[in-house]
């Protein structure tokens, strides 16, 4: 394809050709049933190439008329004498010009010859039938640094909204999911009802709606039995979940976080939370961990977490808490061992806690009271933060430093 510059450059005439399209000229001729069926293929088939003609026709008048090219300077320092003299195919190559013809790959390699020459690092001289072609990479010093940017925003409606998801999922204050008067009641009834025992230990009650009475709780019992048994069932298939089970409980009875209830005692009374283990093979200090499901519904259609309140966040928000750590020179994390088991539930509502366990299977079905704050119930996170921040408040007087600490760059039970 060539430009109209350059067929008034080389002189050529232009003028008309008259020619046959041969199967177009016999579907014309051809008078019968089936000519028209033939016709309609044909002209379906030149109306494609017509297509196909006008988008190559575009892309070429896109090329041939620009009007902005690159100037490359090139010098000739590096070039030999005897190379000087050598018959280039566009001697000013390096000054822009317009695009006047353009070849198909393969008519483009036909014109190359075998002759090639190596100028410096980057340029390289291909002999063709039309003379010694220029090619190579340039330095980017023939190139505007400027950095040049173009936007285009198509819907205005969507991106707002794209930007609004981004913010909200961005947002890590999580204290939205509570309103102010449910976490100024957790706040007062905690602060009136917690203690601090001899031994240091605090000692924390859940809060518990007030529209929902612990008598809306209905049994649990049943639903707990069942869960046992399968449990088993799954137990004895894997001896190894089955050790790190049985050990599980026994050190948490053995540290005093549950007790097994007295037989003249009302089992009924209580509220049985069933539960599970889950293996993590990798975690190299708690192979298993045991699951209590204070969320599985009673007979009443309630459960111990539908009766409580959550409390809200006290703590600051995470992102807070990382800008200040990414502040120091120095830095440590840090995290507490079993926090909220370290912190005793109230002897009031122990029995909201029951569980069934067993040491074997072919053994009678034990009731034991969880007697520490439970990581599964709705208040344990508010609960641990609270007495983590009455520490502080408590020994500010005698631990300045650790006392800051605890306010203020912990999340939950880790400290950065």
């Amino acid at each position: 394809m060539t430009s109209e510059t350059e067929i008034t450059t080389l002189n050529r005439k232009r003028g008309n050709i008259k020619s046959h399209i041969t199967k177009l000229a016999n579907a014309l001729v051809d008078k019968t049933e089936h000519s028209i069926p033939k016709l309609q293929a044909q002209l379906d088939v030149l109306s494609k190439l017509q297509e196909k003609f006008e988008l190559l026709k575009n892309d070429y008048y896109k090329i041939t008329n620009q009007t902005e090219f690159a100037e490359v300077e090139f010098s000739l320092d590096s070039v030999e004498d005897d190379l000087l003299n050598l018959e280039l195919a566009d001697p000013t190559f390096f000054i822009p010009q317009k695009v006047d013809l353009l070849l198909r790959a393969e008519l483009f390699f036909a014109f190359l010859e075998k002759d090639k020459i190596k100028i410096g690092n980057n340029l390289f001289l291909q002999s063709s039938c039309f003379g010694y072609l220029v090619s190579g990479n340039i330095s980017d010093d023939n190139f505007d640094s400027s950095t040049k940017y173009c936007f285009l925003t198509k819907n205005l409606q969507a991106l707002n909204k794209t930007l609004t998801n981004f913010w909200e999922i961005e947002d890590v204050d999580s204290q939205k999911t509570c309103n102010s008067e449910e976490l100024n009641y957790c706040y007062e009834h905690c602060a009136k009802t917690h203690f601090r025992k001899a031994d240091g230990k605090y000692v924390v009650p859940m809060s518990l709606k007030p529209e929902f009475p612990e008598t809306m709780l209905g049994n649990s019992n049943m639903i707990a039995s069942k869960r046992l048994d399968l449990l088993w069932t799954r137990l004895e298939r894997d001896p190894t979940m089955k050790a790190l089970y049985s050990d599980f409980l026994n050190e948490y009875e053995s540290w005093n976080h549950m007790e097994e209830v007295k037989e003249d005692t009302d089992l009924d009374a209580g509220c049985y939370l069933p539960h599970h283990g889950i293996l993590r093979p990798d975690n190299k200090t708690t192979r298993l961990r045991v699951v209590f499901n204070a969320s599985s519904k009673t007979s009443s259609g309630y459960s111990l977490n539908d009766l409580l309140y959550k409390g809200g966040v006290l703590h600051e928000d995470l992102f807070s808490i990382l800008i200040r750590f990414r502040k120091h020179t120095y830095a440590f994390t840090a995290d507490i061992k079993q926090m909220f088991r370290m912190i005793e539930l109230n002897e009031s509502q122990t029995r909201l806690q029951d569980i069934l366990w067993k040491n074997r299977k072919s053994s009678p079905t034990k009731v034991y009271e969880l007697r520490t704050v439970t990581y599964e119930t709705a208040s344990a996170p508010y609960l641990a933060t609270k007495v983590l921040q009455q520490l502080g408040l408590d020994e500010e007087k005698n631990f300045p430093l650790a006392s800051k600490v605890l306010l203020q760059v912990f999340y939950m039970d880790n400290c950065l």
